[in-house]
């Protein structure tokens, strides 16, 4: 069974999208650090207590989503042989 391509292109732009998101997360609490009196950010608390690891994944995220997006444009990394 061949999927359509739109779902793995699908798929690549919502992991894309939820790279950026964690990296956001990441730099979301560094910027509520330096805030004087600013709400503390939640920590330890579901997503919100992985601070430390939001740029590593949002990155792998980020790469799985294009990586993914250019096999359904048809562009093999590693063809077989």
């Amino acid at each position: 069974m061949v999927l359509p391509r739109w779902v793995p292109l699908l798929v690549g732009l919502l992991l894309f999208a939820f790279g950026i998101y964690r990296i956001r997360l990441f730099a979301r609490g560094k910027k509520q650090e330096r805030e004087p009196g600013a709400r503390p950010p939640r920590t330890g608390m579901g997503i919100y207590g992985l601070r430390g690891t939001h740029l590593a994944f949002g990155i792998a995220y980020i790469l799985a989503g294009i990586f993914l997006t250019m096999h359904a444009f048809g562009l093999r990394l590693f063809p077989n042989r």
